[in-house]
C-alpha cells in the first residue's frame, strides 16, 4: 500500500475528498497513490498538513515507520549528541532505570 493511500484511509477520506482539498479531481489524486504521477513539493506540503504527518513519509511513496519527537526528546538529543559513547550508554541505562521505576509505581 502506498503511503498516500495509507494516510488517506487513516483519516477516513475518499480520493475525491483529498482531490477536492488539493484542488484536483479524485482521479488525479489516485495517480499519486498508484505511482502514475509524482507529487510536487507544494502538493506534498498540503498532503502532509491534511494527513498530519511529515513530507518525508511521502518521498519514497512507501510506508516508513513514523517517528515523532516531542520537545523533551529534541532537547535530550541536542544535549546528548556530543557525549562520549560511554556517557551515552550511561544515559540510556539511566532512562531505562527511570522507566522501570515508573512502571513499578
Amino acid at each position: 500500500m502506498s503511503s498516500f493511500k495509507y494516510y488517506r484511509k487513516k483519516k477516513s477520506l475518499s480520493q475525491k475528498e483529498v482531490g477536492e482539498y488539493l484542488g484536483i479531481t479524485g482521479q488525479a489524486y489516485s495517480n499519486y497513490e498508484n505511482d502514475k504521477r509524482q507529487a510536487d513539493y507544494e502538493t506534498l506540503l498540503k498532503l502532509s498538513e491534511l494527513f498530519e504527518t511529515s513530507i518525508e513519509n511521502f518521498i519514497s511513496n512507501e510506508l516508513q515507520p513514523e517517528i515523532t519527537f516531542d520537545s523533551f526528546s529534541y532537547a535530550l538529543f541536542d544535549e546528548s549528541k556530543e557525549l562520549t559513547e560511554e556517557n551515552k550508554k550511561k544515559l540510556l541505562e539511566m532512562a531505562k532505570f527511570f522507566k522501570m521505576q515508573q512502571d513499578d509505581e
